[in-house]
C-alpha cells in the first residue's frame, strides 16, 4: 500500500498503514522535532494529525520558539 499524503497549513506527513497492528501511523515532516500521530481509519489519522500539528504550534508559541 502506498503511502497517503496530507497537507495542513502549510505542513505535510505522509501516513502509513500497519497490518499487523490495524492502525495508521505518520509523522509531521521536515521538523526539528518529532511529532508523531496514529488513527484507527484514514479520517482520523488525519483528525490525528491536524490535532498534533495544532497542539505543536501552540507548544512553540508557549514557549516562543520558531521551527
Amino acid at each position: 500500500m502506498d503511502p497517503m499524503e496530507f497537507t495542513y497549513k502549510g505542513y505535510r506527513t505522509e501516513i502509513d498503514f500497519c497490518a499487523e497492528d490495524r492502525v495508521y501511523f505518520g509523522k509531521v515532516l521536515e521538523l526539528n522535532d518529532l511529532v508523531a500521530f496514529d488513527g484507527q481509519n484514514p479520517e482520523e489519522v488525519e483528525q490525528s494529525f491536524h490535532q498534533a500539528l495544532d497542539e505543536y504550534l501552540e507548544l512553540l508559541t508557549t514557549i516562543q520558539r520558531e521551527d
